[in-house]
C-alpha cells in the first residue's frame, strides 16, 4: 500500500497550478422528459442519486415530471482540498473510500493533493465536517517482543464474532484507560482514550461496519484501523502489532481487526481508540456500556 504521501498534507500549492475539474457544459446537463422516463431511470443511466436531481430541479416529488419537461442534471460535486487536508481526510470527510476517490480523480500514486486541487467527488457525497487525525507525543522506540509475550500472544483467545452490547457500541478490548477524551495535564488533546491491553490481545470491532484503512503511514500512531460504520460513525484502533483484516473487508461487532501491540510512539502495548460522527471526535466513554 503506498498512501504514505495521501496521509501527509503539503503546505504550498502544486507546481504549475492547482489541479482542476472539467465541468461539463450546461447543454449536456439538460434532458427533455420522454413518456415513461423517470427519475429513477436518469439517476441509473447518468449517475446520479434521486434526491440530487429532485434538488437540482426544485420537484416536489419524485413523480413531478411531464412530458416535454426540462430536467437540468446537477453540476459536478466538486471539493477544494483545504489548508492541511490530504487524500485521506478528504475522503473521510466525505465518507469516500480513499482508492475509488483516486481513480474518479485519475490520481496516481502515491495520490498527493495540494491546497487549492479540485477533486471530483460521488454526487450524493456530504461534507461531513473537516477530519483532523490526532498526533501522539514522541516517545522511546518500542522494546523487542520477548518469547514469554510471543507464547502469552499465541495463546490468547479471540473475541467472539457477535459480542454482546449494551448500546450500539461495544469496548473494543479489555483493560485500564490510562489516558483520558479531551485535554490533559500536558496541554495536549487526545481525540480518543487509550486502553492498556496485554501485547497480543485482539481488538474487536465496537459495532459492525466496513474496514476503510489499514496501514502504518499516520505519524505517531502506528499500524492503524479504520472501520466506517453507517449513520456517519467512524471507529479507529491504533497501536496495533498485527493486523487480522483487510481495507474493504466487512466486520461484525466484537470481530478481531488487529492485536494489541506498541506500535507507533508509545512503548507500552496499548490501544489508542477513537470514536468519530461526521468526522467529528466523540467522547467514547458515554457511547459504551458501563
Amino acid at each position: 500500500m503506498q498512501e504514505a504521501a495521501a496521509l501527509q498534507p503539503e503546505t504550498r500549492g502544486r507546481p504549475g497550478g492547482a489541479r482542476q475539474v472539467r465541468r461539463a457544459p450546461e447543454s449536456s446537463r439538460r434532458i427533455i422528459v420522454q413518456r415513461g422516463d423517470s427519475l429513477s431511470k436518469y439517476a441509473s443511466q447518468y449517475g446520479v442519486d434521486v434526491q440530487s436531481l429532485i434538488a437540482a430541479n426544485r420537484l416536489s416529488s419524485p413523480n413531478d415530471l411531464e412530458v416535454g419537461q426540462v430536467i437540468m442534471l446537477p453540476p459536478e460535486n466538486v471539493h477544494r482540498v483545504e489548508q492541511g487536508e490530504t487524500l485521506f481526510s478528504a475522503a473521510l470527510r466525505f465518507s469516500v473510500d480513499t482508492r475509488s476517490l483516486a481513480v474518479m480523480n485519475g490520481l496516481e500514486r502515491p495520490w498527493v493533493v495540494y491546497p487549492g486541487d479540485e477533486l471530483l467527488l460521488p454526487p450524493g457525497a456530504k461534507d461531513g465536517g473537516k477530519v483532523r487525525v490526532a498526533v501522539r507525543p514522541a516517545a522511546r522506540a518500542r522494546p523487542a517482543e520477548t518469547a514469554a509475550e510471543r507464547a502469552a500472544r499465541a495463546n490468547q483467545p479471540r473475541l467472539a464474532v457477535n459480542g454482546p452490547a449494551v448500546k450500539d457500541f461495544i469496548w473494543p478490548v479489555e483493560g485500564k484507560i490510562i489516558s483520558d477524551y479531551g485535554a490533559g495535564a500536558s496541554g495536549l488533546r487526545n481525540d480518543g482514550v487509550n486502553i492498556e491491553a496485554a501485547r497480543g490481545a485482539p481488538i474487536g470491532a465496537a459495532a459492525a461496519g466496513e474496514v476503510i484503512y489499514v496501514d502504518e503511514e499516520v505519524e505517531g500512531l502506528g499500524l492503524l484501523v479504520l472501520v466506517a460504520h453507517p449513520g456517519g460513525w467512524i471507529t479507529a484502533y491504533a497501536h496495533a502489532q498485527e493486523a487480522l483484516v483487510k481495507t474493504g473487508q466487512m466486520v461484525a461487532q466484537g470481530e478481531a481487526l488487529a492485536r494489541v501491540g506498541a506500535s507507533g510512539k508509545v512503548t507500552t502495548p496499548q490501544l489508542h481508540f477513537q470514536l468519530r460522527k461526521d468526522g467529528d471526535p466523540v467522547d467514547p466513554g458515554p457511547m459504551m456500556p458501563g
